[in-house]
């Protein structure tokens, strides 16, 4: 007996738009370091929500304003790209 994923669950769907934001992410990732290198940002909704200095503080940010994100992410000062 095969089990068939619930592919509407909203485990799932959150799961989705996790992987939406990562790609969103790594397609602007260039733009995103250039404004925001070395600093902790929050992605909801394919966009940077909240930023700080360090994940604590990115927390409370993101508290104080009432958004839910999934997404915290250090931003780092270079990537390494395959040639």
């Amino acid at each position: 007996m095969d089990i068939i994923p619930d592919r509407n669950h909203p485990y799932r769907q959150e799961l989705y738009q996790i992987l939406e934001e990562r790609e969103w992410l790594d397609k602007n990732i260039d733009e995103i370091m250039s404004k925001y290198a070395a600093r902790w940002i929050g992605i909801k909704n394919k966009a940077v929500v909240a930023v700080a200095d360090d994940p604590d503080a990115l927390k409370q940010e993101l508290a104080t304003q009432g958004i839910n994100c999934r997404m915290l992410f250090f931003v780092p000062t270079s990537v390494h790209k395959q040639i």
